[in-house]
């Protein structure tokens, strides 16, 4: 197991590095670096999966995490309630750090819907790719590790104290979806919507029509939820099967990414 988590941490290494780098650099540079610093670690994952499956790993290669649209209907009341908790997730911290006179007001310069390429479709697939397909494909074998190696390394490459906290719990969740539906798509489309959702509020398109769609969809999704309850645990105890193994190299990654979160904050 601890070969296996060697890939994903030394992926978001790389991750890591070459988004430091893009941050010195002008445009378009820095663009450019930037969008390698995701292109370039996903490959290496990629290579890697299609290594080891060609290998003869069948057993892994069928407990994995699939490129396809499966599991779509079972992923749907699961959609608003991820979105709602990592909403809530965000919206404390945002109250705690306000306490303390820290604000993290976000706006961009972009139409709507060239922010909604660049900041959300872009974003949620590089993302899902790697800090989703990769690392719960590589770790399928023990789901537990996968989920927690998935949503550590989501979470601090965030770098920013506002966000590192409901990333965490976005990444558990959409890592749950993940096992859940046996498809990386469901989560690229609730990543997707939670990113669209946050613009349409930043652009302040969101109105009252808004909050009681979201709402009465909501009580909904958390109906049928209830009324299948005994499903959706089994496939939740499912997703987090097995146990957590922590290497010398996630410990490190996680030191180090700590350090450039608290750091960015302070800047």
């Amino acid at each position: 197991m601890k070969e296996r988590i060697k890939i994903p941490v030394a992926t978001s290494f790389l991750f890591i590095l070459l988004l430091i780098f893009s941050g010195s650099l002008s445009d378009p540079l820095g663009e450019i670096l930037y969008y390698l610093a995701f292109i370039i670690p996903i490959g290496i994952g990629l290579y890697t999966i299609r290594k080891q499956e060609a290998s003869g790993s069948e057993k892994q290669a069928a407990i994995g995490i699939k490129l396809s649209t499966g599991g779509a209907l079972t992923a749907l009341p699961m959609i608003l309630p991820i979105i709602g908790a990592t909403a809530l997730v965000s919206f404390l911290t945002s109250e705690l750090m306000g306490a303390f006179g820290i604000t993290n007001e976000q706006s961009f310069e972009e139409p709507f819907m060239l922010a909604l390429l660049l900041h959300a479709l872009i974003p949620a697939v590089l993302e899902e790719m790697l800090f989703r397909y990769v690392p719960l494909k590589l770790l399928s074998a023990n789901r537990r590790c996968a989920v927690t190696v998935s949503a550590i390394l989501f979470a601090f490459s965030h770098a920013s104290l506002f966000q590192i906290p409901y990333a965490l719990l976005a990444g558990v969740l959409f890592a749950v979806l993940c096992y859940t539906t046996g498809s990386i798509i469901p989560s690229l489309a609730v990543h997707f919507l939670n990113n669209t959702l946050s613009l349409i509020l930043i652009y302040g398109y969101g109105g009252l029509w808004l909050y009681i769609t979201l709402c009465v969809l909501l009580v909904a999704s958390i109906c049928a939820l209830a009324i299948k309850r005994k499903r959706y645990a089994e496939l939740i105890s499912s997703a987090l099967a097995g146990k957590t193994v922590f290497s010398y190299e996630l410990i490190l990654f996680i030191s180090v990414t700590a350090l450039l979160a608290l750091t960015n904050l302070f800047a």
